[in-house]
């Protein structure tokens, strides 16, 4: 080591890309401890000082060499699970853009289907066939409800793949939710239940998709009377500023911090249904799941639904949160931000 000391040689060592890998033993003349954590700390394996023990030497080599091992296989395994994590980013995506294409594919013959079929309807109650109404009703009623199957997955690509737009409008809460009471109310009395609406005149204004807002709620409500029969499901506005945020149970699964914004609009759709167990709680928002297999047997349905609606809910800067015992029914809380931040 001409004109090189022992520190000088450990930091080109370690400076070098090809061989820095490599683990080096300082030995040392001197037993000192300062010398010894300046050596380790430079990245020296170890350090041992003269006179040597051929057997502790020897032994230290085989720790040194072990580790070495250890970590190259370490390294091995993070590339391999790099490899792999690229490889799913792209399968995926792959499949967003396949149920993005197969959607739009789809919808064209279905909204035909779904045209024709309303126009002969039309045309048959003008000459009195009801026969022939009601199986054209039995095919509109199918169209309809594949093709909200079809939007649901659509939607779904598009949230995953980065390409769901919202368009912000200033919307007056009172308002918006009457004609969402008024829209979903005759299905609601057709099964049997009651909706309650409580709703303060002076909620104030909300800053978000309007069509994005519908939709969510739709979603909770239907989903609610779907799973019930002579219920009540009840819809509840509540407005907070930020001293009077109340505490939740499950603050830690919301995917935002309330605290950063000052006002906050909470709508809560509670029912008087089913109920779920704390394990169906769990996989409440996850894509293709539902209570039980009875379930999609008996309500059918992909879903997606409240999978959707949450995805919706965070992109807008809020999250929904669940509740639920079962026989007791089960409350959903949206969460949103007076004006909503997209991600």
């Amino acid at each position: 080591m001409p004109e090189l000391d022992g520190y000088q040689i450990l930091s080109k060592l370690k400076a070098d890309p090809h061989l820095c890998t490599v683990p080096v033993i300082m030995i040392s003349a001197s037993d000192d401890l300062d010398r010894a954590i300046c050596c380790i700390e430079k990245g020296a394996e170890d350090y041992l000082s003269k006179p040597l023990n051929q057997v502790l030497l020897k032994a230290r080599i085989s720790a040194s060499l072990e580790r070495k091992r250890l970590r190259d296989q370490e390294q091995a395994y993070l590339k391999q699970l790099e490899a792999e994590k690229n490889a799913a980013e792209a399968a995926h995506r792959a499949k967003s853009a396949f149920l993005a294409n197969m959607s739009h594919e789809l919808r064209t013959p279905l909204n035909a289907i779904i045209g024709y079929s309303e126009m002969l309807q039309e045309d048959l109650q003008a000459v009195d066939a009801a026969e022939q109404v009601a199986d054209l009703q039995k095919i509109y009623a199918s169209g309809k409800h594949l093709l909200h199957l079809i939007d649901n997955i659509l939607d779904l690509a598009k949230i995953e793949s980065g390409k769901m737009e919202l368009h912000l409008e200033k919307i007056q809460v009172p308002t918006f939710i009457q004609e969402i009471v008024q829209e979903i109310n005759p299905s609601i009395l057709a099964k049997g239940n009651q909706l309650k609406v409580a709703c303060p005149a002076s909620t104030s204004a909300l800053y978000v998709d309007p069509g994005k807002m519908r939709q969510i709620l739709l979603s909770l409500i239907n989903n609610a009377n779907k799973f019930m029969d002579a219920g009540t499901i009840t819809f509840q506005v509540v407005e907070y500023l930020e001293p009077s945020l109340p505490a939740m149970p499950s603050e830690a699964s919301l995917a935002v911090n309330r605290l950063d914004a000052p006002a906050w609009l909470a709508i809560i759709v509670s029912d008087t249904g089913i109920g779920m167990v704390p394990e169906q709680v769990e996989q409440m928002f996850q894509a293709f799941a539902q209570a039980d297999d009875s379930t999609t047997r008996k309500h059918g349905g992909a879903g997606l639904g409240l999978t959707i609606a949450r995805r919706l809910c965070q992109l807008m800067g809020g999250d929904i949160q669940v509740e639920s015992e079962v026989n007791k029914g089960s409350a959903f809380t949206v969460w949103l931000p007076a004006v909503a931040r997209t991600a």
